[in-house]
Parts: C-alpha cells; sequence; structure tokens
C-alpha cells in the first residue's frame, strides 16, 4: 500500500490506517466502478453504521487518497459535498470566555500544574491535544515568542504567537541540554479535565474541546477567518467556517485574551 496515503503523527497513522482496514477494506471487493457512486455507498453504510460526522468525513478522504494513488482515478462528488453541511451542523462543544476563564482558574487553585497548562495551552492556541504533546523544547522560540507545530494532522508544520501566559507555562518544561525532549510525558488527561469541568460547573469537555473553544471565542473577538484558519492549521478557510462560524454568538466579545 503506498506509504502517502497515511500521514500526519504516529497516533494518528494508527487510526488512519484502523479506520481503512475496518470501514474501507469490507467495501473494496464488492466496488465494480470506482466513481462517486461508490463513495455514495460507502458513506450510507458508515451513516447506517452511526459513525460521527468527523469520522466519516476523515473516511472519505482516506478512500479519495486510496483510488487516487492505488487507481490513478480521482473522485469530485459535489452531491456529497452539499450534504457534508448537513454534517457539520452537528453542535460544536466549546466554553463561552467566562467558562474558559473559571476553568483555568479552578486549575491554577489545584495542585496539578502540568493539567492547568495544558489547559492554559490547548485555549491560547488551538493546537490538538497531540500536538501539545508532540511539543519539544526545541519547537519553542522564548525570543520571538512563537511556538512551532512540527508534528501536525496534516504533516505541515505551522508557526503561531505565543501569549505571555503559554511562554511562562512552556518554558517550565523547557530543560537546559534536553530541548530535543518532549516537554510534556504520558497520555492527554481527558479524565483529568473532565473531573476539573466537574469541580467548576462548567460543561465537561475532552482536551480536543479546547481547540474548538479557541477557535468560537477568536471568531467572536473579531479574528478574520483567514487568521484563525491559520492557526488551527486548516488548509481551506471554508473548513474553519463550516465548523465555527454557525457556533458564534450575537454578543461578541470585545477582546480575547485578558
Amino acid at each position: 500500500m503506498a506509504e502517502e496515503l497515511f500521514y500526519g503523527r504516529p497516533a494518528t497513522i494508527r487510526s488512519q490506517r484502523s479506520l481503512f482496514k475496518n470501514h474501507i477494506i469490507p467495501h473494496l471487493s464488492c466496488i465494480q466502478k470506482w466513481d462517486e457512486s461508490a463513495l455514495i455507498l460507502m458513506v450510507k453504510t458508515w451513516e447506517a453504521n452511526d459513525l460521527k460526522p468527523g469520522t466519516i468525513r476523515l473516511l472519505m478522504a482516506i478512500f479519495k487518497r486510496y483510488i487516487r494513488i492505488e487507481k490513478g482515478v480521482d473522485v469530485k462528488s459535489p452531491r456529497l459535498s452539499r450534504s457534508l453541511q448537513n454534517y457539520n451542523k452537528e453542535p460544536i462543544k466549546a466554553w463561552t470566555k467566562d467558562q474558559a476563564k473559571k476553568a483555568i482558574e479552578t486549575a491554577a487553585a489545584g495542585t496539578n500544574q502540568v493539567l492547568h497548562d495544558l489547559i492554559l495551552v490547548g485555549l491560547h492556541t488551538g493546537i490538538r491535544p497531540g500536538e501539545i504533546f508532540g511539543l519539544r523544547g526545541n519547537d519553542i522560540n522564548l525570543l520571538n515568542r512563537k511556538l512551532s507545530v512540527v508534528n501536525t494532522k496534516t504533516g505541515k508544520p505551522r508557526t503561531i504567537k505565543m501569549t505571555l501566559q503559554v511562554e511562562t507555562a512552556l518554558s517550565r518544561y523547557i530543560k537546559p541540554g534536553k530541548e530535543n525532549s518532549y516537554l510534556f510525558k504520558g497520555k492527554v488527561p481527558n479524565e483529568a479535565l473532565q473531573s476539573l469541568c466537574r469541580c467548576a460547573n462548567i460543561p465537561v469537555l475532552t482536551f480536543h474541546g479546547l481547540r474548538h473553544t479557541f477557535a468560537t471565542l477568536a471568531l467572536e473577538s473579531g479574528w478574520s477567518p483567514r487568521d484563525v484558519a491559520k492557526v488551527m492549521g486548516h488548509n481551506k478557510v471554508s473548513t474553519t467556517l463550516d465548523y465555527y462560524w454557525q457556533s458564534i454568538r450575537d454578543d461578541l466579545e470585545v477582546e480575547f485574551y485578558e
């Protein structure tokens, strides 16, 4: 199988391989014509199996890459592109500005410094949980206050300007002489975050919800969709708009960071 079919961090590649094995391979022997109809048939099956919209979008992308690489066929599906608008109506789970502030305050009052810093980085940068755990000391430029996201989901590195709070938080984990080491070890502490949410009496989120919160708050504060897309690592501004614009409230905040 072509190596270009799966890309990203090791965990992302493993996830894509698993999706391909479980939800695409079983269909391959039944496909007689490699075109839009084959893709539509699979999408209907995935919907019937109650797969989440985000999973269906990822499967569509993997299948399109597969037939382009292995079969030399480039499938464009205007019909499915239009139907994706329905997938994007799934509510985005994100905090309001006040809820995000309460989460940070609750974490600061606790004894888990790492949890506090992880929440802060997620809320202030919008980078994915896996990208946070992929940060190394030499990805942090304290002089210019910039953060390089090298291990990305798409395989395309990007640079993000850090807030003073993020700079202070990340500098705690940079060890002299060990700049090539990962800043954070272990796995994403979703359970700890969810416990904190319950203690703070705010909506329960996973760490990926911090990314959603960043995007919605940034758009509410007046950031342009293009700037948000650049920070989020979206290849197209339309992706940012499809996911997050519908979540924007009418009572726009003037400032994002305090």
